[in-house]
């Protein structure tokens, strides 16, 4: 997982003596076709799938979801989705839409104030989304890992 400017910025900054953003309650994921680049926007096909209903998908860090940090395999920490995460039920596309990556985001990319992009991971494997397709990641596949 790659780690926004944004992000980058935060941790030194904290480093050096001031103090970090409040904790959020929420993440937002966003879908790619390549890599959303350091601003988090480059290839975002979340609202052609979607459906123009929204740009993000929340996910919640309360309850069972994403709560908890535990040793990651390869070394380093990560919190993974305890439940499954459902983008949407069915797909919008008109065309296949093939995802490679994915975003996280502080706050609904359309919401107010404006929205920190996180970070960007590479999917497992790419997927093919069509028309009608049920959208999401399997509990334990959306993974914020730092080593």
């Amino acid at each position: 997982m790659a780690f926004s400017e944004y992000l980058a910025k935060e941790v030194i900054d904290w480093m050096c003596g001031s103090g970090f953003p409040n904790a959020i309650n929420a993440v937002w994921v966003t879908l790619h076709t390549g890599d959303p680049t350091d601003q988090g926007t480059a290839n975002d096909v979340t609202n052609a799938i979607v459906g123009g209903a929204t740009v993000s998908v929340e996910q919640s860090t309360t309850g069972t979801d994403m709560t908890t940090i535990s040793a990651a395999g390869g070394g380093g920490w990560e919190s993974t989705n305890t439940s499954p995460l459902t983008i949407t039920a069915s797909a919008n596309n008109s065309t296949p839409l093939t995802l490679t990556h994915f975003g996280i985001w502080d706050k609904d990319v359309g919401g107010v104030p404006t929205p920190n992009f996180l970070a960007s991971g590479t999917l497992t494997s790419s997927v093919t989304i069509q028309s009608g397709d049920t959208v999401q990641f399997n509990a334990n596949a959306l993974a914020i890992k730092v080593i």
